[in-house]
This record gives C-alpha cells, sequence and structure tokens, in this order.
C-alpha cells in the first residue's frame, strides 16, 4: 500500500464506502493528525512508517 499526505480529507465521516480488497466500509470520524507525534507503531499500521 502507497501511502501519501492528503491536503484535505479524500473521505467524509458518515458515509459508506465500498474500498477493494476491503469490502464496505463505514467512516465514523475524520480527523487532522500531527505525523511528528505519531508513535512508531501506529506509524506502520497506518502506512506511514516512512514519510
Amino acid at each position: 500500500m502507497q501511502f501519501g499526505l492528503w491536503k484535505r480529507p479524500r473521505v467524509v465521516a458518515g458515509r459508506v464506502y465500498v474500498v477493494k480488497g476491503l469490502g464496505v466500509v463505514r467512516v465514523t470520524a475524520v480527523e487532522k493528525i500531527n505525523l511528528s507525534r505519531l508513535t512508531p507503531w501506529e506509524a506502520e499500521a497506518s502506512g506511514a512508517k516512512d514519510v
């Protein structure tokens, strides 16, 4: 999976999306994060390990 920084959210809280290879996903919240505050575990789990 390729991780890239987004200038704005690409999903909307409260909507349902169909994700190829994953299925139906309901987005419950969208929050802005600070990459420097991610723990190594969070970065690896989210795909942001090399950012």
